[in-house]
């Protein structure tokens, strides 16, 4: 042919169903593009709720540490609180008791020993007022249910003569 060219005809029915598809392909695009954009919102979403998650998780981790480091001391005091209160130390061991209960202040058991020092120290109004606490943190203490049941029924006298009781 030389420097001839053929002549080609397009059938421009063809370029416009190929715009169409060039235009749907386009629009599918952005499409899956804005899709791409929120799942990754979502997951930046989702990867701050599992830091949030293990930050706390970290923290409750801590606080039952704590808790444990808080129960050992209380326990230890609560036994030296026992020691004095057998070497008749009253005060000695109400300060004691009143650390354990500082720490642990839940501790039914805490109360009822200070009931018991308040009794040793015949304080019968605070050793009642310790064992209903105790009571009230601990309903199937029937221990103290006993002491408080005799204390209604006059069968648990004060110690001493020179009684505090009001």
């Amino acid at each position: 042919y030389g420097d001839f060219q053929p002549l080609v005809i397009i059938d421009s029915s063809k370029i416009k169903e190929q715009e169409v598809m060039l235009a749907n392909y386009q629009d599918s695009l952005q499409i899956y593009a804005s899709k791409l954009n929120i799942l990754n919102n979502e997951n930046a979403k989702f990867q701050k709720n599992i830091n949030i998650l293990q930050d706390s998780t970290k923290k409750m981790l801590l606080d039952i540490e704590i808790d444990k480091s808080k129960q050992n001391v209380a326990m230890r005091n609560f036994q030296i609180s026992h020691d004095l209160l057998v070497e008749e130390k009253h005060e000695e061991a109400l300060e004691v008791i009143n650390k354990v209960i500082e720490l642990q202040p839940n501790l039914a058991i805490a109360y009822a020993r200070r009931g018991t020092i308040y009794y040793y120290l015949n304080d019968l109004k605070a050793a009642s007022i310790n064992w209903n606490i105790a009571l009230k943190i601990d309903p199937e203490y029937d221990q103290v249910r006993n002491i408080l049941e005799s204390l209604k029924q006059g069968k648990l006298e004060p110690l001493y003569k020179n009684n505090k009781e009001e």
